[in-house]
């Protein structure tokens, strides 16, 4: 039997945000072939964003217990057709983690659940993370990758914490490198994921970089600048960048603050993790990550 609940974990900095933009801008046809989306409150409204991060979020840090009020909005979604074979779709990066899969415990037991992971080089990840979320409220870059590397991609711990909700057979993980999707396309890789391939040809795409991580050159120039932003989910100062320059500082070769040496440091700390995740989920590929290259990055 194919699953009832089919949730996106994310991780971070993984493309969550063209395949959360991907169900918003098919949130007529999906229903149509089984697929039943909450809006971004969780809940049956009509809007639909193709993410229910933030009311994931509301729920866990408002209610003083969570698990039952989530197990009470789901099982009300899945009674809005009780006669049909749907499949519930969700996408939420945030719970790409421990917290995660502890909230999701009850409705995992209680209905079959699909879930789908993307994981990344740790060392893509932590430069990520820095100049989309931590710059913005850390001053220093080196005392953040010093905590960093400690709290961030250590992937056999979450992929452990949702084996015990769901089981190994029931996760999809896969590697976020553009050679490893059909067409090299994250979306199209989703697609195939939740079991719609079949019907590709009849969705419609986004072909701009959604989310797209701006240049450190800029970041660099507003690091820690609180009066600048409201919190680490505030774009606005970087969209104003991208209005005036197109993607003169968002498109080409990746710039660095992390140097050589570091980056491969930060490969050689999670090397043996990263080896038990490719025994157990990619037991025929030499290696989980792609070698670094240098040459695609300019070290700053």
């Amino acid at each position: 039997m194919s699953a009832e609940l089919i949730l996106h974990i994310g991780a971070n900095k993984t493309g969550s945000s063209s395949i959360q933009r991907f169900i918003q801008k098919n949130k007529l046809l999906l229903p149509k072939l089984g697929y039943l989306m909450p809006d971004k409150e969780m809940r049956l409204g009509k809007r639909v964003t193709g993410e229910q991060v933030f009311g994931l979020e509301e729920i866990l840090t408002t209610d003083p217990r969570p698990q039952k009020r989530l197990q009470a909005r789901m099982e009300t979604i899945f009674n809005a057709r009780p006669d049909e074979n749907i499949q519930v779709l969700m996408s939420a990066e945030n719970m790409g983690s421990v917290r995660g899969a502890e909230f999701f415990k009850e409705v995992c037991a209680k209905r079959r659940t699909k879930i789908i992971f993307y994981i990344r080089r740790q060392d893509d990840l932590i430069a990520s993370s820095w100049q989309q979320w931590h710059s913005k409220n850390h001053e220093n870059f080196d005392a953040f990758l010093l905590k960093a590397v400690k709290t961030q991609g250590h992937w056999e711990t979450i992929l452990n914490a949702w084996e015990k909700n769901v089981g190994k057979d029931n996760i999809d993980v896969q590697v976020f490198e553009r050679s490893k999707f059909p067409n090299g396309n994250i979306v199209h890789d989703f697609i195939n994921k939740i079991g719609a391939g079949e019907h590709i040809d009849s969705f419609e795409f986004i072909e701009e970089d959604i989310n797209p991580t701006i240049f450190e050159y800029v970041t660099h120039l507003v690091t820690g600048n609180k009066a600048i932003f409201e919190d680490v989910h505030d774009n606005e100062f970087y969209e104003y960048v991208e209005t005036l320059t197109g993607q003169t500082y968002s498109k080409g070769i990746k710039y660095s603050m992390i140097s050589p040496t570091q980056r491969e440091s930060i490969i050689n700390y999670f090397t043996e993790e990263n080896e038990r995740i490719r025994e157990k989920y990619f037991p025929k590929e030499g290696r989980l990550f792609s070698k670094i290259n240098h040459d695609k990055y300019e070290y700053i």
